[in-house]
């Protein structure tokens, strides 16, 4: 039969995969706390080690956030295992009783103004994954009364490893999808279109920010209670589908199929939404096969341009007027608009004008709001109003 601290073991293994799949360093939390009871630790952490950098960074512990802030600014330097933590590799450990004797570490620096304070006197740090130059380790402590760690704990934590290094090299892995997939997500919310993924039942698979506004207004498309993409205006559904039919025309090679464009209508009687399907692929994980999802571009014609005055000024040296001038025309006013609007006359204008044509280097006003529309301002008036 097992014993109690055989079956917390064994009870621990599952959590701490569970712990590596979320991929969020809070998930890793009450794994360490119960290694920690398991070997009587009083205060610890799971950490990294970056060797390029020379940085420590917390996964989860037990440490006071005071205990962690003295350490980076002061103890860093002065720590007397520094030298040989930062060069562990994987399965390595050190105790500090079997690196430093009692009276030895009393008369350290580290000790009297720093572990002392915290009642900290035992120390164990075992690395148990150290590869691509990231180290990744589990500190224990205990005070003076306590004693050092015992073979028993030594044991709890050699029966632990190879489940924490398989675990641990799990949770980077999918850190760093999430990382790569939130840097894409944040990529696709600065661009100047609404960007929508559904799959060949008309799902939706993604939307960046504006799109989601878009779709949140309900007028022309919008989800439906069962997840699809859906027209506002019936007679505009056959439409739709024909041109999201045409995505996945191609059978055998996914990359032939065509897509499509077209307007949907909108019942609040704004101008028709602009809407381009092309395909994208999609590879399955899990099983040996790909899917083709439809990509969805929508632009809606009513949308205004946010004020990109900063931008034009910074890149084209225009002065504020010139810019606000510049701004309201690339949002789609005429220049005698421009002129209401800004309350100034229409000579005025025309020399603001002439003006911006030659530090933007275009000669129309056609050309003018189409390098705005290009360019960084489009980009800038993205990430606004959110």
């Amino acid at each position: 039969m097992l014993n109690l601290p055989e079956l917390r073991i064994i009870n621990l293994i599952g959590p701490l995969y569970h712990a590596a799949e979320q991929a969020d360093p809070a998930a890793w939390a009450p794994v360490y706390t119960e290694i920690a009871d398991l070997v009587s630790s009083e205060r610890g952490a799971l950490n990294l080690f970056v060797k390029n950098k020379a940085e420590y960074s917390t996964v989860t512990g037990t440490f006071d956030p005071e205990f962690d802030q003295e350490y980076a600014a002061h103890f860093h330097n002065v720590n007397p295992f520094k030298n040989v933590v930062e060069n562990m590799r994987s399965g390595e450990r050190l105790n500090r009783q079997e690196h430093l004797k009692d009276d030895e570490f009393r008369r350290t620096e580290f000790y009297r103004d720093y572990y002392r304070k915290y009642n900290f006197f035992h120390f164990e740090h075992q690395v148990f994954l150290a590869e691509q130059g990231i180290a990744c380790g589990i500190s224990l402590t205990r005070s003076e009364s306590q004693g050092n760690f015992t073979s028993d704990d030594l044991s709890v934590l050699e029966l632990l490893t190879p489940h924490l290094q398989r675990a641990f090299k799990l949770y980077l892995n999918l850190s760093d999808v999430k990382r790569e997939n939130g840097i894409l997500s944040e990529t696709l919310d600065h661009v100047p279109r609404c960007v929508v993924v559904v799959d060949r039942d008309n799902k939706l698979v993604y939307t960046n920010r504006r799109a989601q506004r878009l779709l949140d207004r309900k007028d022309g498309l919008f989800i439906d209670k069962s997840g699809r993409l859906t027209t506002s205006a019936r007679d505009d559904g056959r439409s739709f589908k024909q041109v999201l039919d045409s995505v996945y025309l191609s059978s055998a090679e996914p990359e032939a199929a065509r897509g499509g464009a077209m307007l949907v209508s909108r019942p609040s009687g704004l101008r028709p939404l602009q809407v381009l399907a092309t395909p994208i692929v999609e590879s399955q994980f899990l099983v040996d096969r790909s899917e083709t999802l439809a990509l969805l571009f929508i632009s809606d014609p009513e949308e205004l341009l946010e004020t990109v005055d900063e931008v034009l000024t910074e890149i084209y040296r225009l002065t504020p007027a010139e810019a606000r001038l510049a701004s309201i025309l690339a949002g789609g006013s005429s220049l005698e608009d421009a002129c209401d609007l800004l309350e100034i006359r229409k000579n005025t204008a025309r020399t603001h004008l002439k003006h911006i044509f030659a530090k933007t280097e275009t000669n129309r006003q056609s050309e003018l709001v189409n390098l705005i529309l290009r360019g960084p301002a489009s980009i800038r008036q993205s990430n606004s109003g959110e």
